[in-house]
């Protein structure tokens, strides 16, 4: 099972982990030096970005989105 969402992943990863999940698409930050700018890593993982990201790990993964892929998704 998969996590879905627009939270940052610091948030995902530790809520994947706890829960037994077994990946993450999520928003990430971009680390700049080992320091987090507070600046988004690409696109948020919001709206039409959150479609296309779990298409491609669909695609990475070969899965089907019609014969279900397995995930939590947050709006």
């Amino acid at each position: 099972i998969v996590i879905l969402s627009s939270s940052l992943s610091p948030i995902c990863t530790s809520i994947a982990s706890h829960l037994g999940f077994d990946d993450i698409i999520c928003s990430r930050l971009e680390i700049v030096d080992g320091y987090l700018t507070g600046r988004p890593r690409g696109k948020l993982c919001f709206g039409e970005e959150k479609l296309t990201r779990l298409k491609n790990y669909c695609e990475i993964n070969n899965k089907k989105l019609k014969n279900g892929c397995p995930a939590y998704l947050n709006s």
